[in-house]
């Protein structure tokens, strides 16, 4: 077969597949709206097209604007495809404001040379399991407010719109008392990411209380999406 010939094979094969996957589009939407399937299947692809492309828009926009608050017309520092495409495709389909602004911002932030943080692919699957709640109570922990350092022990209690560093005395009441569930399950994903840990503080009288404590790796994440304004934790 002539190289010609393959590129048409294949071609037609992409040509299918898009066929199929709007046909299924539109027999998925059948179950739910009333209408010719061939309509459906059209408005469906368009939709989902005209969303990704509101959000493209968006994400452009706003890395534009940060690079231009920043005094940048352009990458100081070149960001590898593994690295620039990921960012892209995450934050194009990201439907929140909040938490496609965690893409801009790593996406501007991995081209500003003065951003100093060794850019991982790690960082492109943690932000990918991130939700809002978590977004609030990971920004809450590393608030730059916070005083201290990264070996604080930090209450479970307050977040995400309190940050409460340990220190001895503890209040034992609060300390006693139920965590929100949502916040719980926030934090647990947190710490399944790595970028917060669990631990034990130790108060008066020897009682002990778990807490949290920051990491190496949530600390570069953290300068890694955060606006220009951001300050790493001391070390």
């Amino acid at each position: 077969m002539t190289e010609e010939a393959k590129a048409i094979t294949e071609i037609a094969k992409t040509t299918g597949k898009a066929i199929d996957g709007a046909s299924r589009i539109g027999e998925f939407m059948a179950r739910f709206i009333t209408g010719p399937l061939d309509q459906l299947s059209g408005i469906a692809e368009d939709r989902f097209k005209f969303m990704r492309w509101e959000r493209q828009v968006r994400l452009m926009d706003r890395a534009n604007a940060l690079l231009a608050a920043r005094g940048m017309q352009t990458a100081t520092r070149s960001v590898p495809l593994n690295i620039a495409v990921p960012i892209l495709q995450a934050g194009s389909l990201e439907e929140s404001d909040e938490l496609q602004d965690i893409w801009t911002n790593m996406l501007v932030n991995a081209a500003d040379e003065s951003v100093d943080v060794q850019f991982r692919r790690a960082f492109i699957s943690i932000a990918e399991d991130l939700t809002f709640l978590d977004k609030q109570v990971l920004e809450r922990i590393y608030s730059t407010s916070a005083i201290g350092n990264i070996d604080d022990s930090i209450s479970l209690h307050g977040l995400p719109t309190q940050l409460i560093v340990l220190s001895s005395p503890v209040d034992k009441e609060t300390e006693a008392s139920p965590i929100d569930l949502q916040v719980e399950v926030s934090l647990g994903n947190l710490v399944r990411l790595g970028i917060i840990q669990y631990g034990q503080y130790t108060g008066e009288h020897y009682d002990s209380y778990r807490c949290l404590r920051r990491t190496s790796l949530g600390t570069e994440f953290m300068k890694a999406i955060q606006g220009s304004t951001h300050t790493a934790m001391p070390a």
